[in-house]
């Protein structure tokens, strides 16, 4: 709540103190007392709209947050998705190898699964040696050079480039690859036979070369061997002090102006120089050993058309081949590049190859689908609870808000149980508030048509509370709940999602056939989610533009300005009455002086 204190409009006076014993601020408050009440006024009503925004706005929160968690289908745990409706789950003897998931729809049932193969990526693998920063790789056609500050970091930059270029292949860096040797494993992001197959080519095998320093004498400083003139070649690797150095250029000369070039960029204090005879030789600017340095080279002992073949021996990609077989002996054969599939409303996943049959048992198991409706009765009660006391809750008039006067005089604990009872009622019987619960207990009653079905068939029964704040709340009977899911789990889940079919005509049909949860979701879109409900115009919803240009924001914002009007007019008031004080100490002033002076000569 925003505090206006109401002393501030005279705190900027001009005042004055005399020998007449008048008490100046006491008469000019007393004389304003009238005008600041007006301006108090002003505040409290301000306030108390903020007040109602605020819990308007802890409305629009709950309602948003329950309609997120039960009814957009994007939420895993929504009772919107069909798929959460299943009384069935099954185990796997080798859960690493196969598992399955049941369906709305699945039957028990046990299931034999025999994985004849799975569906694999086309691949290959690029031998360890060959995965070194600067080299060269071909893939389909387009050429990427390896970059990363380790193999690991290598790949998936390369992975990075790939996506760049739009080339569906992933790279990584393993201990496990194929060929039981560490290298970086190429795979399609398509799985099956008809994975696109694909070629690699590293260009060059890079080898790294060490050359040492002389000791650091005060004569010399420099490589006791020169760079061959063979391997001063655009393309290798020079590594001096720890950094490294790519050879660019056309030839011995422009290739050695360049490294230069970058070494004095780099701070290095060490110069290259080359001939064709002797090659690339380094030394350091400064004598002494102090001006140490180290270097390597590394160098591509392959030319760079060379294809390495131990790098290209890929795996094309195979399509899956799995047969599940019930309990009746009948068999299912699925061919096709996914690991997954869905036979008789049960999903079956394949993770790795088996080396013999997989069981998989099923049993009765509503756990899932029960807890989760629990909870949603749960989390309803509340709101439903916390909406009933907004509205049937009737504000104690007795309490307004607290004046910076009032607060003064009061300590912390009494100003926070004050402000409690001045937020109470304050939305008694509002109509925005009163039209969302009405049509939320209404949904709740539902009676599906054809079937009979109701929350108080499944165990879920209304709570007797008639004008309490309870009133449309429920209690639940899990034992029940239980037992009509484990034997009629698709009446209930028509209770909830159902829909009304083709032959619904009239509105009396289409309501006996729509279920609980799309008459919340129909009812609560429009008023708590859309930007231009009416509860949405009045109060705002966080993160759209309505927070900001709602109804009662504006309103505070008139109450801004015609206070701070009224307290400008206020501390004109009080000056003038300050003013005038002063003239009349004035005035005393001087009467008092003149008295004096006559009483001293009639003295004398």
């Amino acid at each position: 709540m925003t505090t206006t204190s109401s002393s501030t409009a005279s705190s900027s006076m001009t005042r004055y103190a005399g020998l007449s014993g008048i008490d100046v601020d006491s008469l000019v408050k007393t004389a304003m007392k009238g005008y600041q009440t007006k301006v108090d006024q002003q505040i409290q009503k301000r306030d108390v709209l903020e007040i109602k925004q605020k819990l308007y706005r802890q409305v629009l929160t709950d309602t948003r947050s329950f309609y997120n968690k039960y009814i957009d289908i994007a939420k895993s745990d929504s009772l919107m998705l069909s798929s959460n409706y299943k009384a069935v789950s099954f185990k796997s003897d080798n859960e690493g190898a196969v598992t399955a998931k049941a369906l709305s729809g699945a039957k028990i049932d046990n299931y034999t699964v025999d994985v004849t193969s799975i569906a694999k990526p086309s691949s290959l693998t690029i031998d360890d040696s060959k995965i070194v920063a600067g080299n060269k790789i071909k893939i389909q056609g387009i050429e990427f050079e390896l970059e990363g500050a380790s193999k690991t970091e290598i790949a998936t930059n390369l992975t990075n480039s790939l996506k760049a270029k739009g080339i569906s292949i992933n790279a990584r860096y393993t201990q496990f690859s194929t060929n039981s040797t560490t290298g970086m494993v190429l795979e399609s992001s398509v799985l099956g036979a008809s994975s696109p197959d694909f070629t690699a080519q590293v260009m060059g095998t890079a080898t790294t070369n060490n050359l040492d320093v002389t000791s650091g004498t005060d004569t010399a400083e420099a490589f006791s061997n020169n760079i061959a003139p063979g391997n001063i070649v655009a393309g290798n690797m020079i590594t001096v002090n720890g950094k490294q150095f790519k050879l660019t250029g056309a030839n011995g000369d422009e290739i050695n102006t360049n490294l230069n070039a970058a070494l004095d960029s780099a701070g290095i204090k060490v110069n290259a120089t080359y001939n064709d005879t002797d090659g690339m030789k380094l030394t350091a600017d400064d004598k002494g050993a102090a001006n140490n340095f180290t270097a390597s080279i590394r160098v591509y002992t392959e030319s760079p058309e060379t294809e390495m073949k131990a790098s290209v021996d890929g795996t094309k990609g195979t399509d899956a081949g799995i047969t599940v077989t019930n309990s009746k002996g009948e068999k299912y054969t699925y061919t096709g590049n996914a690991n997954t599939f869905t036979v008789d409303d049960v999903v079956f996943t394949v993770n790795q190859k088996p080396t013999s049959s997989v069981t998989l048992s099923g049993k009765s198991d509503t756990t899932d689908i029960k807890d989760k409706i629990v909870k949603f009765v749960n989390d309803y009660n509340t709101m439903i609870t916390n909406l009933n006391k907004d509205i049937m809750i009737k504000h104690d008039r007795n309490y307004s808000p607290l004046t910076s006067d009032q607060k003064e005089a009061m300590s912390e604990s009494q100003i926070k149980l004050w402000d409690e009872k001045v937020e109470t009622g304050q939305l008694y019987r509002d109509s925005d508030i009163s039209r969302i619960t009405s049509s939320m207990k209404e949904a709740m009653r539902s009676v599906m048509d054809g079937s009979g079905m109701t929350l108080e068939k499944i165990g879920i029964t209304p709570v007797k509370d008639y004008a309490g704040t309870t009133n449309g709340t429920f209690a639940i009977d899990e034992e029940k709940l239980t037992s009509a899911l484990q034997n009629n789990i698709e009446d209930v889940k028509d209770l909830f999602i159902g829909q009304p079919d083709a032959t619904a005509t009239t509105d009396a049909e289409k309501n006996s056939q729509t279920g609980i949860l799309n008459k919340l979701k129909s009812n609560l879109y429009s008023e708590v989610m859309k930007s231009d409900s009416a509860l949405a115009k009045k109060v705002g919803i966080e993160g759209t533009a309505s927070f900001t240009t709602n109804t009662i924001t504006k309103s505070i914002s008139d109450y801004e300005k015609k206070i701070t009007n009224m307290q400008k007019a206020l501390a004109t008031r009080q000056q003038a009455l300050y003013s005038k004080y002063a003239n009349i100490e004035e005035m005393m002033n001087k009467y008092n002086s003149q008295q004096s002076y006559l009483a001293s000569s009639l003295g004398s």
